[in-house]
């Protein structure tokens, strides 16, 4: 499986406040309570945020799921890193 991403050079913008907002949802819930299920119904989920983007929180998306609960066990579990090439 691929992200089927392709590479070109254009300039750095940052994102679209309107997209932010519109997909803020005061009283949804945190996708934490919703990730669990997901993987348990065995769903591959990849989630991704680039380690030199500032916007996006890298290490609070790690964080989430270090402390997230499924199928009997916390965090990671048995999973390891892998470098993106």
């Amino acid at each position: 499986m691929g992200l089927h991403a392709t590479e070109r050079s254009s300039a750095w913008v940052e994102c679209d406040g309107k997209v932010s907002s519109e997909l803020h949802l005061r009283n949804s819930f945190a996708s934490v309570k919703y990730i669990p299920g997901i993987l348990e119904a065995g769903v591959p989920v990849m989630m991704f945020a680039g380690a030199e983007d500032l916007i996006c929180n890298y290490k609070g998306i790690e964080r989430m799921i270090e402390n997230m609960e499924w199928s009997g066990q916390i965090g990671f579990g048995v999973s390891c890193d892998v470098p993106w090439p």
